[in-house]
């Protein structure tokens, strides 16, 4: 059996977490900055000159709104990891639990390219009946996810607006998701 070769350096949730709230302090910090400039006559930066302070507002608020959909995308394209990682972890050691023994088959049959819907959740749900809730969120997160990492170019399905999540909105529903898979590796 040819092994994965796991990424060490790949962004865990927490990191995601403060990249964004790190960008979006400078974000704030820049558009109050440009304001102040606009309110007190001074000179602007070039890609705001001749802007009113609504339009340097509204232009922001669109890079904000980037910001959410990148760390988004970010956090769910994590939780994919995590979940990966872990069904190879658990056929690697051959841990013997019943989450463990089905994954064992799947890779028989699938390897590396088990279906993160159908099979990994699919058997998570079989096994551990009480992580329902959880992986029925998850898997409304995952229509994000696709029409994020597809480009966006279709009206979405998602139950609510793309414009109703948020980043700290998506990781608490993971987390809590992560929380009810208490046996899952990686997730903080």
């Amino acid at each position: 059996m040819t092994r994965v070769s796991f990424f060490p350096e790949r962004r865990t949730a927490p990191e995601i977490m403060e990249w964004y709230a790190s960008v979006k302090r400078a974000l704030e910090a820049r558009e109050q900055s440009v304001l102040t400039a606009i309110d007190e006559e001074r000179a602007t930066p070039g890609e705001f000159l001749g802007m009113t302070a609504d339009e340097v507002s509204t232009w922001f608020e669109e890079h904000r709104s980037e910001l959410e959909l990148a760390a988004i995308l970010l956090l769910l394209t994590e939780s994919e990891a995590v979940l990966r990682v872990d069904y190879l972890v658990r056929v690697y050691q051959r841990r013997k639990d019943d989450v463990s023994r089905a994954f064992r088959e799947l890779y028989k049959e699938k390897g590396t390219h088990a279906r993160l819907d159908e099979d990994l959740l699919a058997i998570w749900l079989d096994h551990v009946p009480e992580v329902k809730s959880g992986v029925s969120a998850y898997r409304s997160l995952l229509h994000l996810r696709n029409w994020l990492a597809h480009g966006r170019y279709w009206s979405p399905k998602l139950g609510r607006s793309h414009q109703d999540y948020d980043a700290e909105l998506v990781h608490d529903e993971l987390t809590i998701m992560f929380a009810k898979l208490t046996d899952v590796l990686g997730w903080a």
